[in-house]
């Protein structure tokens, strides 16, 4: 019998993929540099967060089952959607004067495969990542490395041939890789632990204490290892306190991340041309980005739902659109 999914995770992805919305919102009106202001705070935890679940879940793609699902799930829905993307800015850049957070000129290669617009820079690290390590693992297996030492082995030729990439000028990050493997190598422990409340409210107080102790964000090597520090308490915190996350809804999003990454921003773009009308009814700006945000986030699940019942997701990509 298959066991039975925790939601708890999905929950927590839910959570994350409101707030990456949230941090594309376009802030405007009497309260934007507060609105600004969390921002940035999002911006601390969001993605090293998104980053270490999706390394937890993580597995090499052996076997062409899992190969066929990477690029039927992952790397064709990309390609497709987001060269969209690309099409439309392109089309908005030449003949209309409406606002559009981004410009393409025309150079699909560097913007599909090198530097990635927008938002979709985590599904291209994501891909690049599930690649690489795949291909690393698959490698050293054949020279006879087993257990930790293959999957030691495959780490660094990842973060060996991820640091070549940044050099010759891809969009990718190390810090990314990081998160990444570190999710992968404590995969059952954050998925078989079990933490006590006790320990969530004392990795609240230090979370509490590490932002009272902020260091620079242009010191970079002490701020990475400060934010580390600050992912490890959340990542305890959510452990001990995860029978608190128990939303069927949000659980839902978590599911479908996958679907808002891929078509939130063109929602956030097409409410664009709508902010003076929202700050008419609330000059504070709280509505727009309110408006914004779950325009975004259920833009892109009615898309999916769209998408499923017209036949065009999985005629396309061999599978349904919503999860």
């Amino acid at each position: 019998m298959q066991a039975k999914r925790d939601d708890s995770f999905d929950c927590l992805k839910g959570v994350l993929i409101s707030l990456v919305v949230y941090g594309h919102v376009t802030y405007v009106g009497g309260y934007r540099v507060y609105l600004e202001a969390l921002s940035d705070v999002i911006y601390l935890f969001h993605m090293p967060l998104f980053f270490t679940l999706s390394g937890v879940f993580f597995k090499p793609l052996l076997g062409r089952q899992r190969v066929k699902s990477f690029i039927s799930r992952l790397a064709l829905p990309y390609i497709l959607f987001y060269g969209l993307y690309l099409a439309i800015l392109q089309l908005a850049g030449r003949y209309s004067s409406i606002e559009i957070s981004n410009s393409f000129e025309g150079d699909w290669i560097s913007a599909l495969f090198v530097w990635p617009l927008a938002s979709y820079w985590y599904l291209h690290s994501l891909i690049y990542f599930v690649f690489l390590m795949s291909v690393a693992w698959i490698t050293l297996s054949r020279f006879n490395f087993s257990g930790v030492f293959l999957a030691l082995g495959s780490a660094l030729l990842v973060v060996v041939v991820t640091w070549c990439l940044v050099v010759i000028g891809f969009r990718l990050y190390l810090w990314v890789v990081f998160y990444l493997l570190a999710g992968f190598f404590l995969s059952n422990q954050i998925r078989t632990v079990k933490v006590g409340q006790s320990f969530a409210f004392i990795a609240i107080i230090l979370i509490v204490i590490l932002a009272a102790f902020m260091p620079s964000q242009t010191d970079v090597e002490v701020f990475r290892i400060w934010q580390c520090f600050l992912i490890v308490c959340l990542v305890v915190a959510f452990l001990g306190l995860r029978d608190f996350f128990v939303s069927s809804w949000v659980a839902f999003l978590g599911r479908n991340s996958l679907l808002i990454l891929l078509f939130h921003v063109y929602f956030l773009n097409l409410l664009k041309p709508t902010q003076s009308l929202f700050l008419s009814l609330d000059a504070s700006g709280i509505l727009y980005a309110v408006a914004s945000s779950i325009s975004g986030v259920w833009g892109g699940i009615l898309t999916g739902i769209a998408l499923d019942r017209l036949k065009i997701y999985p005629s396309l990509f061999k599978c349904r659109a919503l999860q």
